[in-house]
Formats: structure tokens, C-alpha cells, sequence
């Protein structure tokens, strides 16, 4: 949990030194993040694995792969000043720094801009991932032990 948290706030550090990369919500500290521009009305059912974080420019990353979340998507703080992620399709919140499950497909090609609700910041390289439904950490442990 320590180390949760610590990851997010050097990554949040960042973010203030960076020279004209990503972008953030000037009015809450919050990185930038790029949904779709209308609903999805299905979402690709294999589940990927990865951390969720904000790299050194101010991006959002699942794993490797920076994400374009699905529309009505939205970022904000908890209470305790972690960052979450509210999932749009299903109103699913996972925090940043988290190993979560997300749907989707990743591939190096830059997503279609007339699809985004907001322009990918410059700085937030592929692959891109656009995803879809999420499994918080604590539902991939469940899951996990249910397999066993």
C-alpha cells in the first residue's frame, strides 16, 4: 500500500517538472485523460493484466499501453488522495498504482482523432490501448482464488 501510493506521487511529481508533454486538469492536479468521443455499444471480452499509472510525462498507462477509456469515463481523487479512475461503460473505480483487469485491444497505431472526446497529450506514446471494462484488484484477487 506504501509503495502504492509512493509510485503515485513520484509519478505526480513529475508531472511538475515535465517540459510541455502531457497536460493536466489545471483545476484539480489531475493527468489528462482521453475517452471516447461516443459510447461503445460492445467491448472486446479478453481481459488484459497491467498497473495502472501515470508515467513521467503525465500519462495513463495500463501496462505498456497508453489507454483511451470508454466514454463518460472520469478521473478524480479518493478522500484518502489516491487517484481513481471511474470506468464509464460500467461506473467501475480502480485507483492508479493498482494491478487491475481491463478489456481492450493494444496496437502501435495512433488512435483516430475524430473518435476522442480530447486529442492524446503530446508525449503519450504507444502502444494505445482502447479499452473497455475493468476488474479492480481486489476482483482479480477473488477471481484468482476462485481458480484455485
Amino acid at each position: 500500500m506504501m509503495l502504492q501510493k509512493l509510485t503515485t506521487i513520484a509519478a505526480l511529481a513529475a508531472l511538475t517538472v515535465c517540459t510541455g508533454t502531457a497536460e493536466t486538469d489545471a483545476g484539480e492536479g489531475l493527468p489528462v485523460l482521453v475517452t471516447a468521443k461516443e459510447p461503445q455499444e460492445a467491448f472486446l471480452g479478453n481481459l488484459g493484466r497491467g498497473q495502472l499509472m501515470v508515467d513521467a510525462p503525465g500519462c495513463l498507462h495500463h501496462g505498456d499501453a497508453f489507454v483511451v477509456w470508454p466514454h463518460g469515463s472520469e478521473i478524480s481523487w479518493t478522500d484518502n488522495g489516491q487517484l481513481q479512475v471511474t470506468e464509464g461503460a460500467t461506473g467501475k473505480s480502480v485507483l492508479v498504482g493498482d494491478e487491475i483487469g481491463m478489456s481492450g485491444v493494444a496496437n502501435d497505431a495512433l488512435p483516430d482523432p475524430e473518435r476522442l472526446a480530447l486529442a492524446i497529450p503530446a508525449g503519450c506514446n504507444g502502444p494505445y490501448k482502447w479499452g473497455g471494462s475493468v476488474m479492480s484488484a481486489a476482483e482479480l484477487q477473488a477471481m484468482d482464488e476462485r481458480r484455485r
